[in-house]
């Protein structure tokens, strides 16, 4: 008998482990069936107002993302700035026959912030 209650006491602290598990995931990512744009639209805008965005799944299956315009702008100015430094980077290897190896480039990395 007190193996058996030592097994369900054990099974329930894994159970609440679990809960406790999904319910933090849950609250790290917002994870909302499409629904909710139209049902709870106040509680989804409330959470891309603080900057986090909203997962939208359909029948259980990821289908969009819903987030903040500044939210989006920030993303995507980063993204234009990687891609004009990519551009620049390109011009650069055009103009220049110096080519380096990875080793190379970040051994001059370490050096430059050390």
């Amino acid at each position: 008998m007190k193996i058996l209650i030592q097994n369900l006491t054990q099974n329930i602290t894994r159970d609440n482990i679990d809960q406790n598990i999904n319910q933090e995931v849950k609250m790290m990512m917002q994870i909302r069936p499409v629904t909710d744009l139209r049902n709870k639209f106040p509680e989804i805008e409330s959470i891309i107002k603080e900057g986090k965005p909203v997962y939208l799944t359909k029948n259980g299956y990821g289908t969009a993302v819903v987030m903040s315009l500044e939210k989006y702008s920030e993303l995507t100015e980063e993204s234009n700035y990687i891609e004009m430094k990519l551009d620049e980077a390109d011009r650069a290897a055009e103009e220049s026959d110096i080519r380096r190896t990875h080793k190379e480039v970040f051994s001059r990395m370490k050096e430059k912030f050390e």
